[in-house]
């Protein structure tokens, strides 16, 4: 076994493959391309757990948005490569992501990188061997300047959607309320309000998480504060309905829920 102090020519020869070195120069090259040309942060991850780098999204003054943009880098030095083939795990979870996921083709022989985003919607072609194809368009979606709007775009799209998965929720929440008030007179049984009243609390959370996504992205703020006002008056209307009509003093014992009525209540 050698020791430091033998020859070079005995100690375990060390290689870098060319396949290691192909990929870290596209790596380093598509995060030198974004700052240079974007002038936008590019994080590249040293352990890969399906993408290579996150690309946060400046506004124009050059702060930050709070969106983000992730990437799998290939790298090429063949002439006119324009696919590439992923596994079905690799590609579920990029469609599966909350923030928009482009695949980043840098050919190193022509100093160009070319991008195609991932579609969450999309059939991709699958091969015999079971891999998915993904191409690149050449013509239409090399790298450049105006890749920074197509980005952005991409980031407030994925940020609307997250927003409107809770909101969906606080409007079914909106939707029932509206429905037990419409169907409740003086002798109906008042457990369907009860029930709405108790739903209050998930809606509200969904509600917490929209408004936490919505101002932290500056997206989907308008549609954020139209269904928080439609949920709050119809919370209004519950909460006038079960105080006129004595709803604490005949509801709320123990057997009904020991204090629920006359906590939401107490809210407005």
């Amino acid at each position: 076994m050698c020791d430091i102090d033998e020859p070079l020519s005995c100690r375990h020869e060390m290689k870098y493959p060319e396949t290691a070195a192909t990929g870290h120069a596209g790596e380093f090259f598509f995060a030198y391309q974004v700052a240079k040309v974007l002038g936008w942060p590019c994080r590249l991850f040293d352990v890969d757990i399906g993408v290579d780098a996150q690309v946060e999204i400046l506004g124009d003054d050059c702060e930050s948005t709070g969106r983000f943009v992730a990437f799998q880098i290939k790298c090429t030095s063949k002439e006119e490569v324009d696919s590439r083939y992923v596994g079905s795990q690799q590609l579920a979870y990029w469609k599966n992501l909350d923030i928009p996921v482009f695949l980043a083709l840098v050919d190193l022989g022509e100093e160009a990188i070319y991008l195609h985003r991932v579609d969450p919607q999309a059939e991709y072609q699958k091969t015999d061997g079971g891999q998915y194809r993904i191409d690149f368009d050449r013509q239409r979606c090399r790298f450049g300047p105006a890749s920074g709007k197509v980005f952005s775009s991409a980031a407030e799209q994925a940020q609307i959607q997250a927003v409107e998965a809770h909101l969906e929720k606080v409007r079914e929440a909106t939707t029932g309320i509206k429905e037990q008030l419409a169907q409740h007179d003086a002798s109906s049984d008042p457990r369907g309000l009860i029930e709405v009243m108790r739903d209050r609390i998930l809606a509200r959370d969904h509600l917490l998480r929209a408004h936490t996504l919505a101002y932290n992205s500056h997206a989907g703020i308008s549609e954020y504060e139209r269904d928080k006002l439609a949920f709050d008056q119809a919370l209004d209307k519950l909460r006038d309905i079960m105080s006129s009509r004595g709803f604490e003093a005949d509801w709320d014992g123990p057997r009904e829920g020991e204090g629920d009525i006359g906590r939401f209540l107490a809210e407005g």
